[in-house]
């Protein structure tokens, strides 16, 4: 394989890894896949090569209808970076003429429109316009992390729960370990022994991503990449169009070692007719967003 040919497969792996990553929870960048008709943003046309560009990744439970996996992906080509802002599934929003938690805003929306929803509340959190959405199911992020084969992890505590309901099985040992597809979905969906519940998990998601993308960013993953894009179609609910892989490629080549970094929303919590939630703090969440997100590339 000559070079030239050799960096071009790494470019397509690169996005297929950040693919990957952003599906499994988290984390983080996506592109890929889905028949034109669901194509309510702006096209990549619609946005400037060297500006930012901003995607809304969701992770859905196994029913398809609460998003318990909330971030936004803002790329920019200019900075070299790409900065990821976790949302809470708790988070408190006012919905009609009461008050609902974020991850339940997606199943009160229309069939097909779902999405739609939850975005508006993260632009109104974030005063930042959203060009691409990102809706995967937990189905397909096994898929692919099995296709990786896997991500070595330290996992730090016993993480046992069952939810019969949701079909939902966590029960991992602590230590440094191989977690399989499956595995890795219960590592990244445990919340219930954490001191910060979901917090904790959010944290626990981060650190999964960064692992995911120490590990597989790698010359030895370059062919997995048409296996990959195959999982992915048929699980993934998105805007995105082939016809947009050039606007990504050009952000991930230009990424520098420590060019993705993620932060949290700034909140507190607070319990309400007997319910625990997180409120956002708006006037933070938007000075965060003015410094980490547009302020000055200097």
């Amino acid at each position: 394989m000559n070079t030239k040919t050799f960096w071009k497969l790494l470019r397509r792996i690169l996005a297929t890894v950040l693919c990957c990553f952003t599906v499994a929870t988290g984390a983080r960048l996506a592109y890929l896949y889905i028949a034109p008709e669901k194509r309510i943003m702006p096209s990549s046309m619609d946005v400037a090569i060297g500006g930012r560009i901003n995607v809304m990744i969701m992770a859905t439970d196994k029913g398809g209808l609460l998003t318990d996996t909330m971030m936004l992906a803002s790329c920019d080509s200019d900075r070299k970076q790409i900065n990821i802002m976790s949302f809470p599934r708790d988070t408190r929003v006012q919905y009609g003429r009461g008050y609902q938690k974020l991850n339940a805003v997606y199943a009160l929306g229309k069939e097909g429109e779902r999405h739609e929803g939850t975005i508006e509340y993260i632009k109104e959190l974030t005063g930042l316009p959203v060009h691409y959405y990102v809706v995967v199911n937990p189905d397909g992020f096994r898929r692919i992390i099995d296709t990786l084969e896997g991500v070595w992890l330290d996992v730090p505590i016993r993480m046992y729960y069952t939810d019969p309901d949701q079909g939902l099985y966590i029960d991992l040992q602590p230590g440094y370990q191989l977690l399989d597809g499956k595995k890795a979905e219960q590592f990244c969906r445990f919340r219930s022994g954490y001191a910060n519940a979901d917090l904790g998990r959010i944290e626990a998601q981060q650190n999964f991503v960064r692992a995911l993308l120490e590990q597989k960013l790698k010359p030895e993953y370059l062919m997995k990449s048409g296996e990959i894009f195959q999982h992915i179609s048929d699980c993934v609910d998105t805007n995105f169009t082939v016809s947009d892989i050039p606007i990504f490629l050009k952000i991930f080549d230009s990424l520098k070692g420590d060019g993705i970094r993620t932060f949290e929303m700034p909140m507190n919590t607070q319990t309400i007719n007997g319910a625990s939630y997180v409120i956002c703090d708006v006037a933070k969440t938007r000075e965060l967003i003015q410094t980490e997100f547009i302020g000055d590339a200097g």
